[in-house]
C-alpha cells in the first residue's frame, strides 16, 4: 500500500475509495500474487523486476477504484 500511495496510485481517487482499494490490493496480492510478497520479503529488498510485477498489480487494481 505504501508503494501505491508514494507512486501517486490513490491520488485521483476520492478519500472513501482508498481503504476499498487497499483491501482489494492487498487481497490480490495475497490470493493471486503471493510471490511478489514473497520475493520482498526473502530479500527484504524491491528489486526491478519485483517492482515492475508490484506495478502491474497495483495498476490493475487501481483502475477498478480511479
Amino acid at each position: 500500500m505504501i508503494y501505491a500511495g508514494v507512486n501517486g496510485y490513490c491520488d485521483p481517487m476520492q478519500l472513501d475509495k482508498v481503504k476499498p482499494f487497499e483491501e482489494a490490493l492487498l487481497l490480490d496480492l495475497r490470493s493471486q500474487n503471493a510471490s511478489i510478497l514473497n520475493d520482498i520479503r526473502d530479500s527484504k529488498d524491491l528489486s526491478d523486476a519485483t517492482a515492475a510485477k508490484l506495478k502491474g498489480v497495483v495498476e490493475q487494481v487501481a483502475k477498478q477504484f480511479a
